[in-house]
């Protein structure tokens, strides 16, 4: 079983008051959203690619050559940790359409591996145990692992009828939502086989989100499910705070002091 991730992570810090891209954003003084977020990973795959705006492009680039040269163990990213065998590529995706136009814009470099994980450019409250679950129910046969965790006024709420994900509701798209509802953590694995050819299909039929206009990923994973009967393999995260990306101030705050409090995991 071989593994990329995959991290759409196009977006800017803007509504965090900074012009940068997101995921290298500060967490502390020695690390950065992406520094983070390659410590989960490297663990548990082989491969990972990062797509960020075409202007960021030269600043992640930096970040990489400065942990490929590193040779001490207080390097920015600790990068003497990586494991040798994970390799990290980059690509920019040229106009903002989406996440899934970022992740199957980048096609070319996971479409030989047997299972990819796709993660949010700013899901720095992931735990490891989290990360290793969803690597450990990946599988080459059509399969959807989604880590789900109980939250209030979720953002996005997805509904499972047994063994199938018939529908993903979006506050960002007007959905009515529940007070509780299952929401996503911001990563989930899906095998590579037939994934996109299912896609495409997807596009030929999908209408734009009514608020956003854009042609979301999330949906897509009802559709893999009901549509192309993929199996979907659930995980139960009890910690709520899993799903908190990073948007606003107040959760740049909540992630440095969590991640000040856990300690380098």
């Amino acid at each position: 079983m071989t593994i990329c991730a995959v991290i759409p992570a196009a977006g800017r810090g803007s509504r965090l008051g900074l012009e940068i891209p997101k995921i290298l954003v500060p967490i502390d003084e020695q690390h950065v959203i992406w520094n983070i977020l390659c410590d989960l990973l490297t663990p548990v795959v082989d491969h990972i690619h990062v797509v960020v705006a075409p202007k960021a492009v030269p600043m992640f680039h930096e970040i990489l050559d400065g942990e490929a040269s590193s040779t001490g163990p207080n390097c920015r990213g600790d990068a003497m940790r990586r494991p040798a065998h994970c390799q990290v590529t980059v690509s920019s995706q040229t106009q903002p359409l989406g996440m899934g136009d970022a992740i199957f814009g980048a096609h070319e470099y996971w479409s030989k591996f047997d299972s990819i994980i796709v993660i949010w450019g700013d899901q720095v409250n992931l735990s490891p145990d989290t990360i290793q679950k969803v690597a450990g129910h990946c599988r080459p046969e059509q399969t959807i692992v989604l880590p789900l965790a109980r939250c209030q006024s979720p953002y996005v709420q997805y509904d499972l009828h047994g063994s199938r994900l018939t529908s993903v509701r979006s506050a960002r798209e007007g959905d009515a939502m529940d007070d509780v509802g299952a929401a996503d953590v911001g990563i989930f694995g899906l095998s590579v086989s037939g994934l996109k050819e299912s896609w495409d299909d997807y596009l030929a039929q999908a209408s734009s989100g009514s608020l956003t206009g854009e042609i979301n990923f999330v949906p897509f994973l009802p559709f893999l499910s009901s549509k192309h009967n993929w199996q979907v393999s659930p995980i139960e995260i009890k910690d709520p705070a899993e799903a908190r990306g990073v948007n606003t101030v107040e959760d740049l705050e909540f992630a440095r002091a969590r991640y000040a409090r856990l300690g380098k995991r």
